[in-house]
């Protein structure tokens, strides 16, 4: 453990741990958490007539497409890219396939109406803290000992 000679030296290496947690144990929470929000909330919606969903294999629901990224200290953004289905026989999406569905924008053909899978995954997380738990996790991966 190293021995820190004043409070900016441990807050500085602290901020590191949770950094490094957030990066790892807290982004696969939450791009697990999407993905099951994306069945759920989108593809249980409807079953589409006129093209095959990818699904967890370049789908909304792959988690492949989230991305995470540290925004700044203890600020951890995740963002579904999924791109558009380059077999999707209708005109391209201007916005990406997520804000599309999130906010029901650009079915020319058929518009299921928004399916907000971005909040059904926030408050799965707030009600159950597997959010919290992964850092915890992270943390204790790296020494830190938490309650």
């Amino acid at each position: 453990m190293p021995i820190f000679r004043n409070m900016n030296d441990l807050k500085k290496h602290l901020q590191q741990k949770i950094n490094n947690a957030l990066v790892n144990e807290v982004a696969q929470v939450v791009k697990s958490t999407e993905s099951k929000a994306v069945k759920d909330t989108v593809y249980d919606a409807y079953s589409p007539r006129y093209y095959v969903r990818r699904g967890n294999h370049g789908g909304l629901s792959d988690e492949s497409n989230l991305r995470a990224e540290l925004l700044d200290d203890g600020i951890l953004q995740v963002q579904n890219l999924t791109p558009p289905n380059p077999e999707y026989p209708y005109p391209a999406l201007k916005s990406t396939v997520a804000e599309g569905v999130e906010y029901g924008r650009e079915y020319t053909f058929f518009n299921p109406g928004p399916r907000p899978f971005t909040k059904s995954t926030v408050n799965e997380l707030d009600m159950t803290g597997d959010h919290i738990a992964a850092l915890e996790k992270g943390l204790q991966r790296q020494g830190i000992k938490t309650k």
